[in-house]
């Protein structure tokens, strides 16, 4: 089983399900993380045949503006077809779309946007456990 995920500015959340992944952002990504982020990714799709994924952005202030980051290498690097199922984004705000905008060049599915944490929960049919629950 891959290691809880643990970045300056993105912290897993523990999930009730097992084919759930789910994310709390509270800083700037940098490329950096980005590629941190898709590694881990790429580790859980190598475990499980699909998952859901929730990234629930809190805070949020960009450490860079999402059109620096090198997208097509970040695609390379991360290989989610045919292992993601959903997509949930809680947030919102210009900053949160930069990124979604440039997330959506590498995710295979389009991004279901809600408000509060709460409905995106309700919509997985789950609930954080720990770490980095609400």
């Amino acid at each position: 089983m891959t290691q809880m995920l643990t970045l300056p500015a993105v912290a897993q959340i523990g999930t009730s399900r097992e084919d759930l992944i789910a994310l709390r952002v509270t800083g700037g990504i940098d490329a950096e993380q980005m590629d941190a982020l898709a590694s881990f990714l790429n580790s859980v799709f190598d475990e499980r045949d699909t998952v859901d994924l929730l990234i629930v952005f809190d805070r949020y202030i960009p450490a860079a503006p999402a059109d620096t980051f090198d997208w097509d290498a970040i695609k390379a690097w991360f290989r989610a077809d045919g292992n993601l199922r959903r997509y949930i984004v809680v947030g919102d705000g210009a900053h949160v779309n930069e990124l979604l905008d440039g997330l959506s060049s590498i995710l295979p599915v389009t991004p279901e946007i809600f408000d509060e944490e709460l409905s995106a929960w309700r919509a997985l049919d789950a609930h954080a456990t720990a770490p980095g629950s609400v």
